[in-house]
């Protein structure tokens, strides 16, 4: 479906043009083309099994994840005008897809685990509501209920960790209005070779994705090589 990780890193060995010049070479507009359709088929095969699921904590999950994963691919579809900083957002995204898909494939209780972490999510909501305003006393009522419902949620939350910090750490300097990318905006916004980086990374995060995800399922893993079964 997409090259292997290796072939990824493959590019990490060139240095400067020569770096630039495998890249382009490797991930041209048909290839990039027929990768997206690629997985494009796949995630619609995964969504069509798992559509009414709303027993299994894994599929359930799963299926979130593959509407999230879909809007990501809207967006790499644009790679070769969008700015560098929307491609960089959507490989740190992938990345943190990918963690998670694995974490919900490991079992139903990791699956139903991330499935509360919404909860977790708006207990800070809640918590940060609480801290960044001041009680007025028509107020009470309301903040005394946020304050109940926000200690009525328990949990911690899971630690994401993902293959490469490094590329990371590079897209977090991308993501945010650093002094890194302001002091070179211009050239950074539209550098070549770390475009095509983040579309190399970000298809085979994608492709992994949506590999876990028809795994995952008995009426999806079917379609998937031998290889890809294991």
């Amino acid at each position: 479906m997409e090259p292997s990780w290796d072939e990824v890193l493959e590019h990490m060995k060139h240095e400067g043009r020569k770096g630039l010049e495998y890249l382009t070479t490797r991930y041209t507009p048909v290839m990039v083309s027929e990768a997206l359709h690629s997985v494009a088929l796949a995630l619609g095969f995964y969504l069509a099994a798992v559509m009414h699921e709303k027993q299994d904590p894994q599929h359930v999950a799963g299926r979130g994840l593959a509407v999230y994963s879909n809007s990501l691919w809207e967006r790499l579809r644009e790679w070769e005008v969008v700015p560098c900083d929307v491609l960089a957002w959507t490989t740190r995204n992938l990345m943190e897809v990918h963690f998670w898909t694995k974490f919900i494939s490991g079992s139903p209780e990791n699956a139903a685990g991330f499935l509360r972490e919404d909860k977790i999510d708006q207990r800070e909501l809640w918590q940060c509501y609480l801290k960044t305003t001041k009680t007025r006393h028509n107020e009470d009522f309301g903040r005394y209920l946020i304050e109940a419902l926000a200690e009525g949620i328990s949990g911690k939350r899971v630690s994401i960790e993902t293959e490469d910090k490094l590329l990371f750490k590079e897209c977090s300097k991308y993501i945010h209005p650093s002094a890194w990318l302001i002091a070179d905006c211009e050239l950074r916004m539209n550098d070549r070779y770390s475009r095509y980086k983040f579309l190399a990374f970000s298809l085979h995060y994608l492709s992994q994705i949506t590999t876990l995800l028809m795994r995952s399922h008995p009426e999806t893993q079917f379609l998937l090589t031998d290889e890809e079964r294991v």
